[in-house]
């Protein structure tokens, strides 16, 4: 017998590593009902099957869009916040992704890391230059964090590549024009920020 398929809200709490679903199930109760379930994974694609995605070894399953409408006035601990942001990153509006980025970035925190590299791997360039500005500027300023990026990215490399395949089709459909070179488009000026240990730069 087939394992019955999962709620919107188990979906979204896949999301997350043990370590802080209980404060991920608290946020998803309190997000406005959606207006359509969750729809895919981040970590999958039409061409083939990728490697889960893991955070300190903890595989997750993020979805690629969720429809939920956003609120005004939900304030929490900083992890809910943090949890929040997460999940708007993963929304429909591209303007709502963008509105989510600073508080992951700010949030220094580990489990919100593939959120973050996520959005690189997507079509809006204007989310992919405020991650490369990041990467380059504030990022270095706090080597922690830094560090916790590296090790994502090393121990996820089928996503990383994934994510940059991801980024030089959008490049390559969309901003040639614009950035001639793929080493030059923002996507994968912070893919390369964020995977290249300080050292080797």
């Amino acid at each position: 017998m087939s394992e019955p398929e999962p709620t919107g809200d188990e979906t979204l709490l896949r999301a997350f590593p043990s370590e802080v679903r209980a404060v991920a199930e608290q946020v998803i109760a309190g997000l406005p009902a959606a207006d359509y379930p969750p729809v895919g994974d981040v970590s999958h694609s039409n061409h083939k099957k990728w490697d889960a995605i893991t955070v300190h070894g903890e595989a997750v399953a993020i979805p690629s869009r969720i429809y939920n409408p956003t609120t005004d006035g939900m304030r929490g601990t900083a992890d809910a916040e943090t949890v929040r942001a997460c999940l708007y990153s993963r929304h429909h509006d591209g303007h709502v992704r963008q509105a989510a980025l600073p508080t992951l970035l700010r949030s220094e925190t580990w489990w919100a890391i593939p959120f973050v590299v996520q959005l690189l791997g997507e079509y809006v360039i204007e989310i992919c230059d405020d991650i490369a500005a990041y990467a380059s500027d504030e990022l270095p300023r706090h080597p922690a964090f830094e560090a916790e990026f590296q090790s994502f990215c090393a121990d996820n490399p089928s996503f990383i590549a994934l994510t940059e395949a991801r980024a030089r089709s959008y490049w390559a459909e969309y901003y040639r024009r614009e950035h001639l070179w793929p080493d030059t488009y923002p996507a994968l000026v912070a893919l390369t920020r964020l995977t290249t240990p300080r050292r080797e730069r």
